[in-house]
């Protein structure tokens, strides 16, 4: 079971992606949210900035006012996980500053009138400073609208770099504008953001498990108007990143709750999504030809992007690593897992063996939990503990009762390696993870979708699922099935999706429809 016929790829991994600007057309539109009651040409006659700060003889420019504002609701709107408890978004002013050069002059303008607050408190490399609307603004509604500015954010010049003749299963649908969301959205949106601000006990709040702390609702309705806005106007911001090679949108960013809004040419639409999908993609890492780029299997580590398989065949040490690693174990070890993930009850199944093993003073252990301890093996640290002491027991009767072979695995793959240091080597194993997401299902399912049925089934893919009309759902849960049963080895399980305001909160949708929404 040893490996062979690997190469040697050197790769950088610590280049880190930030939304950053560049000089764009003068006639560029960005839609940004704003709070109903700024007018920046108002707040300028009350608040001159030559009288606040503003150097003379600099030109004020207000697309760069507006330019700042945009990245306060598009950061966290591009990435939820970004979103903590106090609402402030982490903005790295120099990584602006290199295209924007007195951005920082607009920032003490904005703050010293009394349009933002920040949070000055930041750690070099860990910690940026936070920027978000004041009290004042930030309780009102807020409104998508377009302006005029001479920059764009680094996604919009990847959408007009992109070559989309080479994907057309994948950008036909976008191209095609007939993508759009129900505006009553904005409205939900409101009464959902005013409801968790009311809620004194915070048990309303949503959890965001990546920074183990609650996720500010302010800040969240500001993000989710900014994509329904988005999408609303038919600009979906399609792309592909440059790291794991997903495709990302609007929608992939849309909270799930608003995708029951969305309607594709005024018809629902419903998902097809694989059950516990992360662990079940590990399956394919764990047959050893996958690591041979030379291998007869469907996918291997040698059909993936080159910056991801050099995280791996970059390093001698990895690779060896796994050869000793799979010469010791046999394929039985992983017999048990593969099951439970291909039937996608792996959680569930953590969830019980971890409640056999609480303490009689201790709350049930649920899915929810045994998901977040999941995510936490394949995406954390090797080292270090977790704050939520709860996870880190589950951590660890994963790796000593019930999959020890899998856990060292996922360890080996997370660790450091002198001969390719890293100062994040457990983001290895995620990247890997996700860019064999793509590979599948964009690349494979999706183009064998285009292909059979030449261009005429609609789809949509958020990572792991896709989407379309109701009608051609069966047909798109066996191409995934065919593909994913080829590619990964075993057998997925699928769960059905109908996007549909039904599934909403009765009671919201009622006041929204009655127009008895409060505003003030």
């Amino acid at each position: 079971m040893g490996l062979k016929n690997y190469k040697v790829v050197k790769y950088n991994s610590d280049n880190l992606n930030f939304l950053f600007f560049t000089y764009a057309n003068i006639k560029h539109k960005e839609i940004i949210p704003l709070p109903d009651n700024f007018d920046l040409i108002r707040h300028k006659e009350n608040y001159p900035p030559y009288e606040y700060g503003f150097p003379k003889g600099v030109n004020f420019h207000d697309y760069k006012v507006y330019c700042f504002l945009f990245l306060i609701s598009s950061i966290p709107a591009r990435n939820t996980d970004l979103i903590n408890n106090n609402g402030y978004t982490p903005i790295v002013i120099g990584k602006v500053e290199n295209n924007i050069k007195d951005i920082s002059l607009y920032v003490n303008y904005l703050e010293r009138t009394g349009i933002i607050d920040i949070d000055k408190q930041y750690i070099v490399g860990e910690k940026a400073r936070g920027y978000r609307w004041s009290n004042y603004y930030s309780s009102r509604p807020f409104v998508s609208k377009q302006v005029i500015t001479r920059f764009a954010d680094d996604v919009y010049q990847s959408q007009i770099n992109t070559n989309k003749d080479q994907y057309p299963y994948i950008y036909h649908w976008y191209d095609e504008k007939l993508l759009n969301i129900n505006p009553i959205a904005e409205l939900y949106a409101y009464v959902v953001k005013q409801q968790k601000m009311n809620d004194k006990s915070k048990k309303l709040w949503d959890w965001n498990s990546n920074l183990d702390r609650l996720k500010s609702p302010i800040a969240q309705y500001q993000a989710i108007i900014r994509n329904i806005g988005k999408t609303k106007l038919g600009e979906y911001e399609a792309h592909f990143d440059n790291n794991v090679h997903r495709l990302h949108s609007t929608l992939t960013n849309l909270q799930k709750e608003y995708r029951n809004f969305l309607h594709y040419n005024n018809s629902k639409l419903t998902s097809v999504d694989i059950k516990n999908s992360q662990p079940y993609l590990t399956c394919l890492i764990l047959n050893p030809d996958f690591w041979s780029p030379n291998s007869t299997i469907p996918l291997n580590i040698g059909h993936l992007p080159d910056n991801v398989q050099g995280l791996f065949l970059g390093s001698e040490k990895l690779m060896k690593a796994l050869t000793t690693f799979f010469k010791k174990v046999c394929s039985d070890d992983f017999v048990q897992y593969k099951e439970l993930v291909s039937n996608g009850g792996i959680y569930e199944h953590i969830k019980d063996l971890a409640n056999n093993y609480r303490r009689t003073e201790e709350t049930f252990i649920d899915r929810k939990e045994a998901k977040t301890m999941m995510f936490s093996l394949l995406f954390s640290k090797n080292r270090g503990r977790t704050k939520n002491a709860r996870i880190g027991k589950m951590k660890r009767l994963f790796n000593s009762r019930l999959f020890p072979p899998i856990g060292r695995l996922f360890r080996l793959l997370k660790a450091d390696y002198s001969d390719m240091p890293s100062k994040k080597p457990h983001a290895r194993l995620p990247i890997l993870l996700q860019a064999i997401e793509s590979e599948v299902i964009l690349h494979r399912c999706c183009r064998k979708i285009w292909n059979e049925k030449e261009g005429q089934i609609p789809i949509f893919t958020i990572h792991d699922s896709i989407a379309s009309t109701s009608e051609y759902i069966p047909y798109i849960k066996d191409v995934m099935k065919q593909e994913l049963c080829s590619c990964i080895g075993v057998s997925p399980n699928f769960s059905i999706e109908e996007w549909n305001e039904e599934n909403l909160d009765k009671d919201i949708i009622a006041q929204i429809k009655t127009n008895s929404v409060d505003n003030r």
